[in-house]
């Protein structure tokens, strides 16, 4: 939007529709960033069970290294899903919030 146009504000029915999409894509991205959260807790888990003093240290050589990789691309994956939903969920607060138009 540039300064110097003119917007119209929404009516009550495209600020509903809008309202309604933005609750749906949170939605969305809080049940992404639930997947991923669970993707990271078993993974590092996963690695726990591989390091030393467990009996599943024997295999650390094959897997050990590829799970470590694959939990730090995970926790960004995690990192970019939490951050997605702190800003869908701003974008739906600021949206709801009643305007007074004079």
């Amino acid at each position: 939007m540039l300064l110097d146009q003119y917007e119209e504000p929404l009516s009550e029915a495209e600020r509903s529709e809008l309202i309604a999409h933005q609750a749906l894509r949170l939605s969305y991205w809080l049940r992404r960033a639930l997947v991923s959260w669970s993707i990271l807790l078993i993974g590092t888990a996963a690695v726990v069970m591989l390091s030393a003093g467990h009996p599943l240290h024997a295999y650390w050589n094959p897997f050990g290294r590829l799970l470590v990789i694959f939990c730090e691309i995970t926790m960004m994956t995690t990192l970019y899903c939490s951050i997605l939903i702190y800003y869908a969920w701003k974008l739906l607060r600021e949206t709801r919030k009643p305007t007074n138009v004079i």
